[in-house]
């Protein structure tokens, strides 16, 4: 799996709080082409996180920092090493990264109105 399909499939979110979920859907909605590209790399996507983050509403803050720390940790990641590459791919496996991850991509789905989820590939699989 590519980092732009998991970073698409880790992203999400808007709505709630003190933030106006609108304002956070517009952005997300911009920014989703950054994401789904092919050509981003992680420390790309977890500074977009982090900007996008500042807009989080509060329904879904706390997984997005979890999602934050991840591509955050991924930034870091030798991708000349299989091992760190694959440690860093079970990290995206972990419980508390996959709940994040739905709760935002459901969040997105429901309040923002789209669906960040990466389409099934004809012929892959």
């Amino acid at each position: 799996m590519s980092l732009a399909a998991s970073a698409t499939l880790v992203l999400a979110a808007c709505n709630g709080g003190g933030k106006s979920a609108s304002t956070f859907c517009q952005k997300l909605s911009a920014a989703q082409a950054s994401f789904t590209n092919g050509q981003t790399d992680a420390a790309s996507v977890a500074k977009q996180f982090h900007r996008l983050g500042s807009s989080a509403p509060n329904a879904i803050s706390q997984s997005w920092d979890v999602l934050t720390a991840l591509f955050d940790d991924l930034a870091k990641v030798d991708v000349k090493n299989d091992r760190a590459v694959q440690e860093g791919y079970q990290r995206a496996l972990t419980g508390p990264v996959q709940k994040a991850s739905t709760d935002v991509t459901n969040y997105v789905k429901t309040t923002c109105g789209f669906d960040l989820a990466v389409p099934a590939v004809p012929g892959a699989g």
